[in-house]
């Protein structure tokens, strides 16, 4: 059992794009390519589809590739932020945090303003750091937005 002030002791998480984030990306792009290649669509039709699939997936590296490099939580629930080229980390605000197929997704906000969204791939965190994760946002989880629907 790991002691209390290991739990203190803050999360360093890197957000660089690993090797999980580039193969899904990877077979997600070939998967769209050859089911348009498999499609029997007319010629221009498929061109603009392959077209649009590749923008896509170059929107979404370039996102992956912007965001901040490291992620580090304190066990106050303070957050800080380090990109490529600055020497000091900027403090952050946890805007969301979810799971899905049991990967961590964490959506937050840089001191700038600009939000930024990803997914903890299992090359980029081992397990204790997972767990500590799991409890850190057990405890600083930030509230659900509220639903404003139509009336």
């Amino acid at each position: 059992m790991l002691s209390s002030s290991v739990y203190a002791t803050p999360i360093d998480i890197d957000l660089r794009p690993g090797f999980w984030e580039r193969g899904i990306l990877l077979v997600a792009l070939t998967a769209a390519l050859l089911a348009l290649g498999r499609a029997q669509l007319p010629i221009w039709v498929m061109l603009l589809a392959v077209l649009l699939v590749v923008l896509i997936a170059a929107r979404e590296w370039r996102r992956a590739i912007a965001r901040p490099t490291k992620i580090r939580l304190y066990a106050d629930g303070n957050i800080e932020l380090s990109k490529r080229g600055e020497l000091s980390p900027q403090a952050a605000n946890l805007l969301q945090s979810s799971r899905f197929l049991g990967l961590v997704q964490l959506h937050f906000e840089g001191s700038g303003g600009d939000k930024h969204a990803c997914m903890v791939f299992p090359d980029r965190i081992n397990s204790e750091l997972q767990h500590r994760l799991r409890l850190w946002l057990a405890v600083h989880r930030p509230s659900p937005a509220l639903f404003v629907g139509a009336a």
